[in-house]
């Protein structure tokens, strides 16, 4: 979460559901726990921001967006993905044209959090390599074995820096 000291308003940034993979449950715990923060320091949330598609969990931005009234968003590049993933899972229904968020941002696009200004900086995690790749083995590989938590430990100017020398 990064919360404007100013104005007191926030942007939540990838939120996810609780999910059980034995029992195939979902669950809000750590959503709610976020807006109990919210709740208690009073904040007002602006924006809930997916950085990424979630391979490896599900997002709690529709649910957090639809209590909190704010905005949901991620980079313009997500419907390269949600057009991969369609074809890779059969996903025929899949509407693969960003509308699940309410904003989609392109690289360089400015935004605000309160009196916080920012810019977005659009990088997809190996997408483009994914698309050009015929064998989807391959592709459940690449994705399963980047080391994200190392990646993602970093500051954030590091970690997509070396994301994107890895998809290139």
């Amino acid at each position: 979460m990064v919360a404007c000291p100013a104005t007191w308003r926030c942007a939540v940034i990838d939120p996810v559901l609780d999910y059980d993979a034995p029992s195939g449950t979902v669950a809000t715990r750590e959503a709610d726990r976020i807006l109990e923060h919210i709740k208690r320091e009073a904040l007002q949330v602006e924006w809930v921001l997916d950085t990424h598609p979630h391979a490896d969990h599900l997002s709690a931005a529709a649910y957090l967006g639809q209590r909190t009234g704010s905005r949901i968003a991620i980079g313009a590049r997500v419907v390269h993905v949600q057009r991969l993933w369609a074809d890779i899972y059969g996903l025929d229904g899949l509407a693969c044209d960003g509308s699940q968020w309410d904003h989609l941002f392109e690289d360089g696009e400015p935004f605000r959090v309160g009196s916080l200004e920012g810019t977005a900086t659009i990088r997809l995690i190996g997408a483009v390599l994914l698309e050009q790749n015929d064998e989807w083995q391959t592709q459940h590989r690449y994705m399963q074995t980047e080391p994200m938590a190392e990646l993602m430990a970093q500051p954030t100017d590091t970690a997509l820096a070396q994301i994107t020398t890895v998809a290139a």
